[in-house]
């Protein structure tokens, strides 16, 4: 039985400790550590658990942690796969926890749908730009000020003003009209999707 350093903390007995285990096909492990939690850090597949002899067996996997009222004496894994398996768990006594975030796999990726329709073009205000269902507009004023007011159901903005070097964009999802005054020049984006 492995034996656990008891830390005081003042109020309350506080543990951790950390197991590396490998369970061949169908085997069964006893970890004899008394614990008041059990967390899962690594697992190369799902496993069953039973907390205690009196105790049923059930599924767990990596990620997922149980915590207890009482301290429970051991726990025995098993491994219910034909092919080896290896589980590294964290047990403790006390309020100890964990947020490490786990992510495992490949990534996501994440690519923007292309624009139906793209518009990139250099103005001089006054212009009235129409906007589509579904667009992303970006504005940059290249000199002077100009000042930009969207008219669209539910939408509005009201004397935006943007001088020289400064950027507005903003995505829609219902088209209108963007009124662009002043007295100066910009260049501009208008996709939809």
């Amino acid at each position: 039985m492995s034996e656990l350093k008891q830390i005081n903390t003042g109020r309350q007995q506080s543990s951790y400790k950390e197991f590396t285990i490998t369970l061949a096909p169908g085997k069964v492990y006893t970890l004899n550590n008394p614990f008041n939690f059990f967390r899962c850090l690594d697992a190369t597949d799902t496993f069953d658990i039973a907390w205690s002899a009196n105790q049923a067996d059930t599924n767990f996997r990596q990620g997922l942690c149980i915590k207890f009222d009482d301290v429970i004496p051991y726990a025995v894994l098993i491994n219910p796969h034909a092919v080896t398996i290896t589980v590294k768990i964290g047990v403790g006594i006390g309020d100890i926890d964990d947020d490490r975030l786990i992510i495992q796999g490949t990534g996501i990726p994440f690519n923007e749908a292309s624009f139906a329709n793209l518009i990139a073009a250099s103005a001089t205000s006054p212009k009235n730009l129409t906007i589509g269902d579904n667009s992303k507009i970006s504005i940059v004023c290249t000199s002077g000020s100009i000042t930009l007011n969207y008219i669209a159901t539910g939408i509005a903005i009201t004397n935006l003003v943007l001088s020289d070097g400064m950027t507005f964009s903003t995505s829609v999802a219902l088209g209108g009209t963007l009124a662009v005054t002043g007295s100066g020049s910009f260049n501009y984006e208008i996709g939809s999707y």
